[in-house]
């Protein structure tokens, strides 16, 4: 095989009136071998504390005006295999560390001790005439930094697990007259987990949490959609094991997800 090589970067810079600045560089390639594809990829940056961050004023939270610009290096890689062009599998893996993250902690805004953040993947798509098939299991966790590691972790290092799937047929149907997708897709996280902490008064989200571990949990979706025409009928059945496999379910501690509920959508194309 002839090996064909793809390469792609990028950068942007930011200037903001109160002096600070940040920036972004970016580079990867994709590498095709025969059915092997490998595209690695790295960037770093250097991300400006918002003016939340910086000026925020309240009773129960403040701004810190002398923050410093958090800091990102990453590396990251992916590997696939297709046994025909319909089907594939492959190992996604990313690295990042993160130095002068900031975080509220003890009602002001802060810069933490470094730290990393990894995840990899496992993942397949089988595409057929009348089928599709997908899945993937996911693994995170955070860890000392290794560029500028500290000893210490400011953050929960429990794994963290999410398994994916689903499938689906597809075809036409009543003499070609409609074309329709069925099919389930849904997910568990097969172990205890911290999950992001939400601050509801800043609205934000930050990984630096005193929350308690979500217990394990599931969510099954059920979809059909039919096309006529240039209208597209939508149902869908989310949740559709809640309080049979289990009594509600968190990805948010503290934030119930909904219950079972079912949605009925209509979408159409006007033409000239």
């Amino acid at each position: 095989y002839t090996p064909i090589i793809d390469l792609k970067g990028g950068g942007a810079f930011r200037l903001r009136s109160d002096g600070y600045q940040g920036y972004r560089i970016n580079a990867s390639s994709d590498i095709e071998l025969g059915p092997f594809r490998l595209t690695p990829g790295a960037s770093s940056g250097s991300i400006m504390p918002t003016p939340q961050q910086l000026y925020w004023q309240s009773q129960e939270f403040e701004g810190t005006p002398d923050l410093n610009n958090e800091k990102i290096q990453e590396a990251r890689g992916e590997l696939v295999y297709r046994f025909t062009p319909d089907t594939r599998v492959g190992l996604r893996a990313q690295h990042k560390d993160i130095t002068n993250g900031i975080m509220m902690a003890d009602s002001a805004f802060t810069n933490i001790d470094s730290y990393g953040s990894q995840s990899a993947t496992v993942f397949f798509e089988w595409n057929l005439q009348h089928f599709e098939f997908d899945g993937s299991a996911t693994a995170h966790r955070f860890t000392d930094s290794y560029t500028n590691p500290s000893g210490t972790l400011p953050l929960n290092n429990r794994e963290r697990v999410w398994l994916k799937g689903s499938a689906y047929w597809k075809g036409y149907l009543f003499d070609r007259a409609t074309y329709v997708k069925a099919g389930v897709h849904g997910m568990l996280a097969p172990f205890n987990y911290q999950a992001d902490h939400y601050n509801p008064v800043l609205d934000t989200w930050q990984p630096m949490s005193d929350d308690q571990l979500l217990p394990v949990f599931n969510r099954v979706d059920v979809d059909i959609s039919a096309r006529v025409r240039s209208i597209v009928f939508t149902l869908r059945w989310e949740n559709a094991l809640d309080d049979v496999s289990q009594l509600g379910y968190f990805e948010t501690a503290q934030y119930p997800m909904a219950n079972r509920r079912f949605i009925f959508g209509v979408r159409a194309l006007f033409r000239n």
